[in-house]
């Protein structure tokens, strides 16, 4: 993972200085956190926001500053500290209802909705020795600690020193030994309410060693602004927000390449792309960044960013196992079909526009086979739906 714009143990932040931080994010507004990058906002209390992790098991590390910072000066502020918030809860892992704490022992953060119920507190961010003590150049790797440093640059951070112990968000470490490192899924979100003013920072972890975060990092959503009973689902919370005009860190653009919601994407993706309203069949005409995911043994998710008749993006997802069905060595559709059971070596192939796998003959042998997931999975206004009792479309 190439960088070229890595910022190094003493980052030069001397620009920000030169403008007011930004203001505070007071209606619902959307910011997508590119894969190994970090984003800040300043947050009223009485808000809230929601994570949201688009691919699965992809950490997010989190921190916060009480605001106003005493003498103006981020090295001083009040913040959100782990030890605190393990002495609160007597060592035991944050619930819904509970709060993360300062280091003045007052409440900062509220967790108020979590699908998936495991976080870490005991780890520190990622910072680039690290990197370099497993053999990486510190041009080669972004770390935590560093986007840590850039989210909060327009407030005044300017060293590696300065960052404090993380809230990391969707991380298994303290069960390690029982459950993969990465538990989340794909469109798994947890919420929180803002119980103070202050600004609050997020690093999208680019620790992709030992199978860390799925072994690949993908980006991220924030919603902010949110009022603090929001409980609606993600992508109606998606089709109100603004995109976010806060301050992202430094070189996303241009080591990514993606625009946050962008035109650009929108052109080549969006209405204007020949589907009609319904988006009837056809499903990657209009969907992009598909891959599959693996949530037990007999399932199979096809996952992928569907556009709506909108323009807008959301992450989707299918059970392919209860579309298809293993006839006697020959991937067929059929609802309810369990072909997983039967099957092995499952992939997708030619652009996640065909499903790949080798399945039992019922007589102890295996034939590889694929079909065209264009057939029968169509995107109905930025969901992917099974067309059922439908003809095979002409490919």
């Amino acid at each position: 993972m190439s960088n070229s714009n890595t910022c190094g143990s003493t980052p030069n932040h001397d620009h920000n200085s030169k403008s007011s931080p930004p203001s505070f994010i007071t209606k619902p507004t959307k910011k997508l956190i590119p894969a190994s990058h970090g984003y800040a906002a300043a947050l009223k209390a009485g808000t809230s926001f929601r994570l949201i992790d688009l691919y699965g098991q992809q950490v997010i590390d989190m921190s916060a500053f009480v605001l106003p910072f005493p003498d103006n000066q981020i090295a001083s502020a009040e913040h959100f500290s782990p030890q605190y918030t393990l002495f609160s809860t007597k060592g035991q892992p944050i619930s819904v209802g509970e709060t993360l704490r300062s280091n003045m022992n007052r409440s900062v953060l509220k967790l108020t909705h979590d699908t998936v119920k495991t976080h870490d507190m005991t780890f520190m961010s990622c910072f680039p020795g690290l990197y370099e003590d497993l053999g990486f150049k510190p041009s080669e790797h972004r770390s935590c600690a560093e986007n840590m440093v850039e989210a909060f640059g327009p407030w005044g951070m300017k060293y590696l020193s300065q960052v404090k112990g993380p809230f990391n968000v969707f991380q298994n470490t303290p069960n390690w030994s029982l459950k993969p490192l990465g538990t989340s899924r794909a469109g798994d979100w947890c919420q929180f309410e803002v119980m103070v003013d202050c600004v609050v920072g997020w690093s999208c972890c680019p620790f992709d060693v030992e199978g860390f975060n799925g072994g690949k990092v993908t980006d991220v959503m924030v919603l902010l602004g949110l009022d603090k009973d929001e409980n609606r689902s993600s992508e109606a919370l998606m089709e109100q927000c603004d995109d976010s005009r806060g301050v992202p860190s430094e070189g996303c653009r241009h080591e990514t390449g993606q625009v946050d919601e962008g035109d650009e994407e929108k052109k080549r993706l969006g209405p204007g792309s020949g589907r009609s309203e319904k988006m009837l069949g056809m499903f990657s005409a209009s969907s992009d960044q598909q891959q599959l995911s693996f949530r037990s043994e007999n399932q199979v998710e096809l996952c992928a960013r569907c556009v709506s008749t909108k323009g807008y993006h959301f992450v989707s997802r299918i059970d392919l196992n209860d579309c298809l069905i293993n006839n006697w060595g020959s991937l067929e559709w059929a609802k309810g079909g369990n072909f997983a059971a039967s099957a092995r070596n499952i992939e997708l192939v030619d652009g996640g526009k065909r499903l790949q796998a080798s399945l039992g003959d019922g007589m102890g042998g295996f034939h590889d086979c694929t079909i065209t997931l264009d057939e029968r999975i169509t995107n109905e206004d930025g969901r992917l739906v099974f067309l059922e009792d439908r003809g095979t479309l002409e490919l």
